[in-house]
């Protein structure tokens, strides 16, 4: 099978859209060839160039993948042959097998002749089509320059058309007058918060709420965050062990370590064998999550109750059926069977109706039902199974959920489970290539329903706990690691321990803070993977290894699959008594003098001897066998309290290795400590003042050397419009006023913009606040349009239509001064005409609209369509990005509105 697409004299426009659709092909293997040819070059060197390609890719070794590259290149010989000479821009060719089955080859050939010249000759054969010279073309070369800038952060970056592109972004060392001294942490450091959270340092705010230790109860509480700061410090890696953790802070931040007593001690001075401490159990505030699911669906079910309320808002609105179809895009009859309940109706109508009568959805929430699938509302046990278990191995698609596994009494189960969750259609295929079994859920409301309410779960590589899953009751949080350890975990008895490993270290570590809220114990390790075929990605590892952890996995969270249950239940059942990980908090010493302040000696416990005189750590069991179960009153009450007093317990230092200067972030509490990577760490309260003006000025230099390096030469070429610069301080004033900036940028300073924020995101703040400034750019230019429309049609002027029905009869008509279509309108054009002559026009995706019908005289892209009406009837024609509010307003109407010349009704 094989396919040959043409595109001559193409739009900017058009090439948008096929850009569009060749980003979206992708290979099985580099497979995919792409050809740039300028104009004027010698074709019979392409030629002998494909015939040499070909040649040269008799070496790859997969046979499937040399026979496509062969026959894509066999294709684009012959396509050269066929022309002596180039087009007047040169020629682009794609060509390449774009089949998603294996073994039936789709070869298929794009030739584009682009809107303006192909600078330079490439080739390149990959998984995917070389776009980016192309996309070049789309992009008009005129910007406006942006600067935002304060103390602590910048940004360069510019206005491009429609759309604001960040250049550089620079993070300043200048410290605050009163800031912390530098005690610091790893950014991605994950620190527990009081909801269940495992937020990363980075993302932790002044008045949030985390866990901490009281020192003098050895209790866990909640505190305050009352301060942050970033800075840049040399970082080092703190290993402990039993269990194994790691966190990543500056030289002088402290640790809280257990010796006789506990106290804090910089991470420079630790040593081998010193005891960390870790929370046993983290216990946190249990919350009910609810779920959005009413706007999730495809169509809904309306009660009569929710049927007479639209009917009687429509009819204090004075609208008819006919006039409030016309607003909605659809006809009488389709309103008639909505208010009768004769049919479903489909979301966009739904939302459409409710908008054109001013009816808020959630107020009207409670007369819809969801059709095709059922979403729960709240997070239960089987939801965050599911959810556990795709994250762990699933892939979502537009309309479906997909699972992989490779034991088919699992898929059975998790196949009715989906059925029992979500009451959706499911099948189950076993892949003989793949040797797994691949479940399906069908139902677009289901992947909304990850998209919109777990948005955590994503690729593999980066998919995160949901924060719903960590804020919820312990039964969710087990559920979720049940189904996560379905899909990614293991059980070995013969090395008694249940392991899940992942690439995704955040992952990983957030499913050892997960099971510590469970009290289960666990230790992180990472291993080299770049012996692995399949993957040079570093391998992290969770595993379970002491008694008590392993019963409480097995009672809380267990596994589904017949043969990991027994191994489990073999590991619990031999109890090889394994505490390494439980250790008494209390130093050996300090309970010898207990024992002989109750006029007892060490000799009256000889089996604890090497404890009592601090050369070794003790477990709970050992501990109560030889010292509580010896001992007489009081002294047995008071060695029992040892047991049962603290929230924390020790875990020795492995190993302190230096990482290397990075970006680092601390904070401050109340309580003065906070977990950091499940370890308690001291924060850094110091304030002091600082010398900060070279710093300062070395920064304002390193802003104005971004900037010439981003806008210099397009100034040169007469693209620079202008240079904007804002900011929340003062920063931005010294940056213009103390001659910072090149002379020749200088004199391009349209303004200053006070600000919000810095940063790159404060860059869309900049422009929103400056549009008097740019009001030549595109950006501006669509958002005064679809203001100039959205004001006509509040105004009630009849000089507005919005809805593809509405603009093409008013643009018909010649009654359209300027036509406005949204860059993601995606309908399509479908005219009918029956015998009588009558034409009747369809407006709907290409998948609804029925080609087979004899009366179809017409099918084409309705933006074609629109721009083609528009030149003929001499209407201004506008493409309107979605990157702006104005433009998300009018993606929201339909995406098709006008704003009209005279009044049409």
């Amino acid at each position: 099978m094989s396919e040959e697409k043409v595109y001559r004299e193409m739009s900017k426009y058009e090439l948008k859209k096929l850009l569009d659709e060749l980003e979206g092909v992708r290979g099985r293997n580099t497979e995919l060839v792409s050809l740039y040819i300028p104009a004027g070059y010698n074709m019979a060197k392409i030629k002998e160039f494909v015939t040499k390609e070909q040649s040269e890719a008799e070496n790859i070794k997969s046979k499937s993948t040399r026979k496509n590259v062969k026959s894509a290149l066999d294709r684009l010989g012959r396509k050269v042959s066929e022309s002596m000479e180039t087009p007047e821009n040169g020629v682009v060719l794609f060509c390449g097998n774009v089949s998603e089955r294996e073994g039936r080859p789709d070869i298929q050939l794009w030739e584009v002749i682009p809107p303006e010249p192909v600078e330079s000759r490439h080739y390149r054969c990959d998984k995917e089509f070389m776009l980016e010279p192309l996309r070049e073309m789309v992009v008009d070369d005129r910007v406006y320059g942006l600067i935002v800038a304060d103390k602590n952060e910048a940004a360069v970056g510019y206005l491009q058309g429609s759309t604001v592109k960040t250049a550089y972004t620079l993070d300043s060392e200048v410290p605050g007058k009163t800031r912390a001294g530098g005690q610091c942490l790893s950014p991605d450091t994950l620190v527990q918060t009081s909801s269940g959270d495992n937020k990363e340092i980075r993302e932790i705010e002044p008045g949030d709420r985390v866990k901490c230790l009281n020192t003098e109860t050895r209790k866990l509480q909640d505190t305050e965050v009352v301060d942050k700061w970033e800075n840049r410090k040399e970082i080092y890696s703190v290993k402990a062990k039993h269990p194994s953790l790691e966190v990543e802070a500056s030289a002088d931040h402290e640790m809280f370590v257990s010796h006789q007593d506990v106290h804090q001690k910089p991470v420079s001075e630790l040593e081998e064998g010193d005891k960390l401490l870790f929370p046993e159990e983290m216990r946190t505030a249990d919350l009910e999550p609810s779920l959005s699911v009413d706007k999730l669906y495809n169509s809904y079910k309306i009660s009569g109750e929710g049927r007479e309320q639209i009917r009687d808002k429509r009819q204090r609105q004075g609208l008819s059926q006919k006039q409030l179809g016309r607003l909605t895009d659809k006809t009488q009859t389709a309103v008639s069977k909505l208010e009768k309940g004769e049919r479903d109706i489909k979301r966009d109508f739904l939302l459409n109706i409710l908008s054109s009568l001013e009816i808020d959805f959630e107020d009207f929430r409670t007369n819809v039902q969801g059709k095709g699938v059922c979403l729960p509302s709240q997070l239960s046990t089987e939801l965050a199974k599911l959810l556990g278990y795709f994250a762990g191995d699933g892939h979502r698609e537009k309309t479906r959920l997909s699972f992989f596994e490779e034991n088919r009494k699992v898929a059975e189960q998790y196949e009715t489970l989906l059925q029992t969750v979500f009451r959706c259609e499911t099948s189950t295929k076993f892949r003989e290539d793949k040797n797994y079994y691949r479940i399906r859920a069908q139902g677009k409301p289901l992947s909304r329903l990850l998209k919109s309410e777990f948005p955590r779960i994503r690729k593999s590589h980066n998919t995160r706990i949901p924060r719903k899953i960590t804020q919820a009751k312990d039964n969710v949080l087990a559920g979720f690691l049940r189904g996560l350890y379905d899909a990614e975990g293991h059980a070995s008895a013969s090395r008694a321990r249940v392991g899940i490993s992942a690439n995704n270290q955040q992952l990983m570590r957030e499913t050892q803070l997960g099971l510590l809220r469970l009290g289960i114990i666990s230790s992180l390790y990472s291993y080299d993977n770049s012996e692995n075929p399949y993957s040079e990605n570093t391998r992290y590892t969770v595993s379970i290894s002491d008694q008590k952890s392993l019963e409480k996995f097995h009672n809380k969270i267990g596994f589904t699959c017949e043969e990991k249950a027994k191994e489990l239940e073999q590991i619990v059942q031999e109890n090889k008594n394994r505490k390494k990980n439980r250790q008494v908090l209390r130093s050996g010493i300090k309970v010898r003098q207990t024992i002989e302040e109750h006029g007892h000696s060490m000799e009256d416990f000889k089996e604890a001897n090497t404890y009592l005189q601090g050369d070794r750590n003790i477990g709970d069991n050992a501990f109560k066998r030889n010292l509580v179960d010896e001992a007489q009153e009081p002294l047995k009450t008071k060695l029992s309290m040892e047991l049962e007093e603290p929230d924390v317990r020790p875990t020795q230092v492995k190993s302190i290795q230096k990482v290397g200067p990075s970006k680092t972030i601390d904070i401050s509490t109340g309580a003065g400590n906070f977990i950091a990577n499940g370890l308690v760490v001291h924060n850094s309260a110091q304030r002091f003042a600082r010398i900060r003006e070279n710093m300062y000025d070395q920064f304002m230099k390193e802003i104005a050397d971004k900037a010439k390096n981003a806008f210099l030469q397009k100034a040169r070429d007469g693209d620079l419009l202008g240079i904007v610069v804002g900011g929340p301080g003062f920063t931005k004033d010294k940056l213009v006023d103390n001659d910072y900036l090149q002379s020749e940028l200088d004199e391009k300073v349209l303004g200053k913009r006070s600000l919000n924020y810095s940063g790159e995101e404060a860059l869309e703040e900049l422009v929103s606040k400056s549009e008097e400034m740019i009001q030549d750019s595109r950006m501006i230019r669509e958002k005064n349009l679809v203001s100039e429309f959205l004001e006509n049609l509040r105004e009630e002027s009849g000089k507005a239509e919005y809805g593809p029905g509405q603009v093409w009869e008013a643009l018909g008509m010649g009654a359209v001064d300027t036509v406005l279509v949204s860059e993601s309108m995606e309908l399509f054009h479908a005219v009918y005409e029956d015998d009588s002559g009558e034409k009747r026009h369809v407006f709907e995706e290409k998948a609804e609209i029925d080609e087979s019908n004899e009366n179809l005289t017409h099918l084409g892209d309705l933006v074609e369509d629109i721009a083609s009406k528009a030149e003929e009837m001499s209407t201004d024609f506008e493409i309107v990005s979605t990157r702006h509010e104005e433009g998300q307003r009018l993606e929201n109407l339909g995406g098709v509105a006008a704003i009209l010349r005279y009044r049409i009704r």
